[in-house]
């Protein structure tokens, strides 16, 4: 039998796995297509809003992390930072 902090916790994990699932596809787009950059600065913006909605406790850890991997990825694989997409 679950209790409800348990369904909590599966719950996150359920959450947590998607963000990364839709961070994974984000850097896919950044390294390995034509993707336009200012389409990429809608995609990291539309995550960004997707994890304010669903994990907000962790928009400061996905800043830490995502967007500056995102910022990494397009100055080492496009050779420029490129818009807001790490920073705003």
């Amino acid at each position: 039998m679950s209790t409800a902090p348990d369904e909590d916790r599966e719950r996150q994990h359920g959450l947590a796995a998607t963000l990364q699932r839709k961070a994974d596809r984000l850097c896919s787009l950044i390294v390995a297509s034509d993707y336009p950059d200012v389409d990429i600065d809608v995609e990291i913006a539309a995550l960004r809003r997707w994890c304010r909605s669903h994990l907000p406790e962790r928009i400061e850890l996905f800043e830490l992390v995502y967007a500056s991997r995102f910022r990494r990825l397009r100055e080492q694989f496009r050779g420029r930072s490129g818009g807001r997409g790490g920073s705003g």
